[in-house]
């Protein structure tokens, strides 16, 4: 602006290093701003992280203290064991 005579060469600098300096302020200001979020989601993944431990570590107990299929029930009968006849209807006239 200067070169064109609208503003003084004194002006025009004051104008730059003004402008440089809120520049200067915004990156800071941006860097600060990144290094926090990277922080702020290494703690927040951190803290999910654990919560599913401590979340599938409690499945697991529920599933040894109560599990799904008792013991003493096998998952395909080897053989039947019932006595013969014992469908049979008697009937007694």
């Amino acid at each position: 602006m200067s070169d064109e005579g609208k503003m003084e060469q004194e002006k025009a600098d004051g104008v730059r290093r003004r402008c440089r300096t809120v520049g200067f302020a915004l990156q800071a200001e941006m860097n600060h701003f990144h290094r926090r979020r990277e922080v702020n989601f290494r703690e927040m993944m951190q803290a999910y992280l654990r919560q599913q431990i401590t979340f599938y570590q409690h499945v697991g107990q529920q599933l040894e203290r109560y599990p799904l299929l008792p013991v003493h029930y096998p998952l395909i009968p080897t053989q039947c064991t019932l006595p013969p006849n014992s469908f049979t209807m008697h009937t007694t006239l």
